[in-house]
């Protein structure tokens, strides 16, 4: 297993990840994970979001994200 910076082409990855996480928490909530998807790609771009992944061969098994919200 390796951790590392995620990069765009983790995020779908990601996505899938996520949803089998809110299905076994909340089985009655759907996320709109097309946003979320789009959302994160956008922020990344632009760096103010960013995420590291747990890889295992491949296979995303983990992550953690955050935004950066500077201060003014």
């Amino acid at each position: 297993m390796l951790i590392r910076q995620a990069n765009e082409g983790d995020i779908l990855k990601v996505g899938r990840l996520w949803l089998e996480m809110v299905k076994e928490m909340r089985p009655d909530f759907t996320p709109n994970v097309e946003w979320w998807r789009k959302i994160a790609a956008d922020a990344m771009r632009n760096g103010s979001y960013s995420m590291l992944v747990v890889d295992d061969g491949g296979k995303i098994v983990g992550f953690l994200d955050w935004f950066l919200f500077p201060e003014p």
